[in-house]
């Protein structure tokens, strides 16, 4: 009862969120996609942070640690390089930008005929496939923790379960890793846990935009480092300290086993490798320059310092602090519930850690748990609803058909009801995607690949000079978003090194 009472006082919360929240949004897209550029450098890096803890990540922790050791982390602390660069390089001429949306930049950054299908191609890809993308493998995710809470089997009729197994089982869904029911049945309690999951977090996202999706990260973070920091307690409780942890795993896993998995290498069959295999992935992946839901969070500040502050405050939440529980987490249950002989079973391992919730924590603590899984969930989904419907509304809805096809320049509160109408549509494809999912970590490189190769790009169009004619003798000012305030002034031609 407890456990229940913590998830339906997060629900009201959320919702209320959404609802105090709906007049401000409802105005114009500034408002509900930018907050009215109003969010504190703390807010905004701890929106972000909330939004990459996610509660797929600890389950994909969890797996790579059991399938490479500490070393295979080192594909997720690589990125800390270009969360630095953000902090440091690209958060203040993000503000200074004023646009709406990272596709809106390409069109100014670029100009002439072709820029507007480049910034159409970029708003479709960044908000159809790579969004879709990220919100499948949040969704598997999901289906891992309701997979052992959620048993709606047990508390629905069969009337209303069996038409939804029938359902799954035709459409082939892989919601499910392993079950003590059949696969159509488990399909079925994990679409009800996930139409409920994403019913729940589209409600306060859409009415809210980004006020109410900053607001509830906000606390969604908090309770979620809470929670994680007592299921890693209880673990080294659990198994006597950090030493008791490694003595545990050499004890039940032998000497060379426990070295590979406490290893922080990155091991030796990288050999000369091993600097393009850690440095590569963060200078080309898709938002190496802060491209996507990073550069919204930057844009959606009152100035370039808080701008740059939420770049910092990200840095660190992101890569030192939530680390330190999630490997506890991870190393503990290799002895916990300790893998079986054979290769690794990936999706298995991922779910050991929503097992351990359910093994080692006590009520309360299990309820606050719970809250945190949820918290993780929402905070991720209405981030990719709220960032993937920017690019429909603005850039294709807006841009395109409105003022580019029909001529007309279209409302503000138009333009908000198209946002939601996308809101809709990404949680169906998404929903789609996730059921053809078979790990976190099969999705995790599916959007890897996605982005593969984009960053360098992204990072040199901030970099190189444009020229660009002026009249003679004229004085022409500075783009809005350029990083030189004196690089514009009387001559035949404008040396801009933004644009």
């Amino acid at each position: 009862m407890l456990d229940l009472v913590l998830v339906l006082a997060f629900i009201a919360y959320s919702v209320n969120a959404g609802l105090r929240a709906r007049r401000l949004a409802s105005r114009d897209l500034g408002e509900y996609f930018l907050a009215g550029r109003t969010l504190r450098g703390w807010q905004a890096g701890a929106s972000m942070a909330a939004t990459q803890f996610a509660a797929d990540t600890p389950l994909l922790v969890t797996g790579l640690v059991a399938v490479g050791g500490l070393g295979a982390l080192w594909l997720l602390w690589i990125y800390g390089l270009s969360f630095l660069l953000l902090a440091y390089v690209f958060a203040g001429p993000w503000r200074r930008a004023k646009v709406l949306t990272d596709a809106e930049l390409v069109e100014l950054r670029y100009g002439g005929r072709g820029s507007l299908a480049l910034r159409l191609c970029k708003a479709l890809y960044y908000g159809g496939v790579l969004n879709c993308a990220a919100l499948a493998m949040v969704l598997v995710g999901a289906v891992r923790f309701t997979e052992v809470f959620l048993p709606w089997h047990a508390w629905l009729p069969a009337g209303w379960i069996d038409p939804l197994a029938r359902v799954v089982g035709q459409f082939g869904g892989g919601f499910v890793a392993s079950s003590a029911v059949a696969p159509e049945v488990a399909g079925a309690d994990a679409l009800i846990s996930v139409v409920v999951l994403m019913g729940f977090t589209a409600l306060y996202s859409m009415t809210g935009g980004l006020r109410a999706v900053v607001t509830t990260d906000i606390a969604q973070l908090a309770i979620m480092m809470v929670g994680t920091v007592i299921y890693a307690g209880v673990v080294l409780v659990d198994l006597g300290g950090p030493g008791g942890i490694v003595d545990a795993l050499v004890a039940r896993h032998g000497v060379t086993q426990a070295e590979h998995w406490l290893s922080l290498g990155p091991g030796d069959e990288l050999g000369p490798a091993l600097l393009v295999v850690l440095v590569l992935p963060w200078l080309f992946q898709a938002s190496s320059d802060g491209t996507g839901y990073l550069a919204q969070r930057c844009m959606a500040c009152t100035d370039e310092v808080e701008a740059r502050r939420a770049g910092i405050v990200f840095a660190w939440l992101q890569i030192v602090l939530r680390s330190v529980p999630w490997v506890i987490v991870a190393l503990g249950l290799l002895v916990i519930v300790p893998p079986g002989p054979g290769a690794v079973d990936v999706a298995a391992r991922e779910q050991t850690f929503v097992q351990g919730i359910d093994l080692l924590l006590s009520p309360g603590a299990r309820g606050i748990m719970l809250v945190a899984m949820l918290a993780a969930l929402a905070s991720t989904i209405d981030t990719h609803l709220n960032w993937g419907a920017s690019y429909w509304s603005h850039d294709v809805y807006g841009r395109l058909w409105c003022e580019v096809l029909r001529g007309r320049k279209p409302s503000g509160r138009e333009l908000v009801w198209v946002a939601r109408a996308a809101n809709v549509a990404l949680v169906i494809v998404a929903l789609t995607l996730a059921a053809r999912i078979g790990s976190i970590q099969a999705a995790w490189h599916m959007s890897l690949l996605f982005g593969a190769g984009i960053g360098a790009v992204l990072l040199l169009r901030w970099l190189w000079e444009r020229n660009q004619r002026v009249e003679r003798g004229s004085r022409r000012s500075p783009p809005a978003w350029c990083s030189r305030r004196c690089c514009c002034s009387t001559a035949t031609r404008c040396r801009c090194a933004c644009r």
